[in-house]
């Protein structure tokens, strides 16, 4: 039995194309997030570190992705 693919594209909203590993990044960074909260919490007493520099965090990310395409992908 062979599984096939559902496709890349998981659904449509206002005429923007929402993608599966989109879906999947933001859920992975969320959840990423969460569990490093709770440590950070439990075993270290840090109450607010990690809500305060997540948003930096974030989009120093973004932009390190995408200056890595980048760098790759130069013709």
């Amino acid at each position: 039995m062979i599984l096939s693919s559902p496709g890349s594209v998981a659904f449509s909203l206002l005429g923007c194309e929402i993608y599966c590993y989109g879906i999947i990044m933001a859920l992975a960074v969320v959840s990423g997030f969460f569990v490093s909260d709770y440590v950070a919490k439990r075993y270290y007493n840090l109450d607010d570190l990690l809500i305060n520099i997540a948003p930096v965090t974030i989009l120093c990310s973004l932009i390190g992705a995408r200056l890595y395409f980048c760098v790759l992908d130069f013709p």
